[in-house]
């Protein structure tokens, strides 16, 4: 994945917390690990935006729309394992990223779960290379004194499909 093994255990085993603000038809997510902070608007209206990736520095293109997978983006090739499969509930916000590096091309699906308490966070990885999906799952929880702020439980594990 580009990224080495050391860096990608660390930061699995290491706190997240995200900030989400929803405006108009801006979602901005604010994510801080111990190895990456980092602030995203995602423009809602599936029209492509450009990023630049935090860790090497290429472009990174982004469509993001509520609800359905945003039209304008790359579609994943069609035979997605099963156990990689993504859901799609109707107010999700869902997000396409298109690594310009490695052709690597990925789909978020977050939503907000048990009344707003929980943070899903399906990611689901198509790797160019090796033509193999990946599939995670996060859930955030809710701090009671900030109604924006999610953080991942201490002691839940990362949930991965190969």
């Amino acid at each position: 994945l580009g990224v080495p093994w050391a860096l990608r255990h660390a930061l699995v085993r290491s706190p997240n917390v995200k900030r989400i603000i929803f405006q108009e038809n801006i979602w901005t997510e604010e994510a801080e690990t111990v190895l990456v902070s980092k602030i995203q608007h995602l423009r809602l209206d599936g029209c492509r935006q450009i990023e630049t990736h935090p860790i090497d520095g290429t472009e990174v293109y982004l469509w993001s729309q509520v609800g359905t997978r945003p039209s304008s983006a790359p579609q994943p090739p069609p035979n997605i394992p099963l156990h990689c499969q993504l859901k799609y509930p109707g107010d999700s916000v869902i997000s396409v990223i298109l690594y310009s590096a490695t052709g690597n091309l990925a789909t978020i699906v977050r939503t907000l779960e048990d009344c707003g308490l929980t943070y899903h966070v399906q990611n689901q990885l198509y790797i160019q290379e090796s033509k193999e999906f990946l599939l995670t799952h996060t859930f955030f929880s809710r701090h009671r004194d900030d109604p924006c702020l999610l953080s991942v439980p201490p002691d839940q594990p990362l949930c991965i499909s190969p």
